[in-house]
């Protein structure tokens, strides 16, 4: 594992000095920020530019490699103007799933409205039912039992989300979110971390993610 805090005052430190004025944004996504990274997790860095085109993007990628550990550098980079365009249904967990370390996100980011945050959450549920039907249908049985291992990061993300929605909480990492869990919710959230330890599934617990999708689905 690195050491976080050195490396991302490095990469603002590096990303000044090649992009300058035209450098508005840095920040911190994903298990690093959550406090869950392994030796093998991915650096989630975002960054907004001015602009972007392919020889800022190479540019970049000179930055990635001064900085180090570039196999894991799994970012997320943009423009201004697109992100002020961005897709409304994502900001609300953006600004809070990124961590600034240069600039302020919110400053970068279109408005956004409740009924966004609920249709991201529709669209999310409809893609996992989705997801657990189909591999049922056109796999084998022990490849969607094995799939339920994979599926928790996707519902961790969906969890995050339902929370912000009903009563205005984000859990910032999967101790935090299991401890604000109730009813259903918590029982599918336990069943997936088992999932995840084991490496795979029952029937019985595919049938009821796929129960859970329904209810969450009809009770928005």
């Amino acid at each position: 594992m690195i050491s976080i805090e050195p490396y991302m005052t490095g990469m603002v430190d590096l990303l000044r000095q090649a992009f300058g004025k035209d450098l508005l944004y840095v920040g911190l996504q994903g298990s690093y920020l959550r406090g869950e990274a392994t030796e093998k997790s991915d650096i989630d860095v975002m960054v907004i530019l001015e602009e972007v085109s392919l020889p800022l993007l190479e540019r970049y990628r000179t930055v990635l490699q001064a900085a180090g550990n570039e196999e894991l550098s799994c970012g997320f980079l943009c423009s201004r103007a697109d992100m002020a365009h961005w897709n409304p249904q994502e900001i609300p967990g953006l600004l809070r799933g990124t961590r600034d370390y240069y600039g302020s996100l919110v400053d970068f980011v279109p408005p956004y409205t409740e009924y966004d945050l609920k249709l991201f959450l529709q669209t999310g549920l409809g893609n996992l039912y989705h997801e657990i039907t189909h591999r049922y249908i056109h796999s084998s049985p022990e490849c969607s039992l094995s799939a339920l291992a994979d599926l928790h990061k996707p519902v961790f993300f969906l969890l995050q989300s339902l929370l912000l929605y009903r009563n205005n909480t984000f859990p910032e990492n999967r101790t935090a979110l299991a401890k604000m869990l109730t009813g259903e919710d918590s029982a599918v959230w336990e069943m997936l971390c088992r999932c995840r330890t084991d490496g795979h599934g029952t029937a019985d617990d595919l049938a009821y993610l796929l129960t859970w999708c329904e209810h969450t689905l009809q009770n928005l």
